[in-house]
């Protein structure tokens, strides 16, 4: 997605990789949000796709792609404050266009530590717990505001 500018956008229109997010966004009520911390906050391009997919679109209306979704989030950093300081401006903005973010949030700090290597798969067993409850009590939420859940995975991005 192109950065965020309104005149852009009123002039180019809508830009079709935002639309496919929202349409993305609009079928699930919960984001499980997992970000790294740069220079205190949160990624530029994470903070774009949100301002355009919370923008109007000629298929979205403003409020129906984020507001009443649940979020969990989380970070982690290889530093000891684990990315901490992004959370907060993370959750303000989500809050900011209407998702309910859970007020359980994980930073994981010395994030190389926790995993053999480059292998994928996280080896420090209290972490990748701690991980796995913070998810769980995202589909409990979930299960308890909207019933059944059906759930979708990306792992590439």
């Amino acid at each position: 997605m192109p950065i965020y500018n309104p005149d852009d956008h009123e002039r180019n229109g809508f830009d079709e990789n935002a639309l496919r997010f929202q349409g993305l966004l609009t079928q699930h009520d919960g984001l499980l949000i997992a970000s790294p911390e740069y220079n205190g906050s949160f990624p530029a391009a994470l903070k774009n796709a949100i301002d355009w997919a919370s923008r109007p679109s000629d298929e979205y209306e403003r409020d129906k792609v984020f507001r009443g979704k649940f979020a969990a989030i989380m970070t982690a950093s290889p530093g000891s404050f684990g990315g901490i300081r992004s959370l907060a401006h993370l959750r303000g903005v989500l809050m900011s266009i209407g998702v309910e973010v859970l007020s359980a949030e994980i930073a994981v700090s010395f994030v190389g530590d926790k995993f053999d290597g480059d292998g994928e798969e996280m080896t420090d067993e209290k972490t990748k717990n701690t991980l796995e409850k913070l998810g769980a009590s995202l589909v409990e939420m979930l299960g308890k505001t909207h019933g059944e859940i059906k759930f979708m995975s990306n792992t590439n991005s």
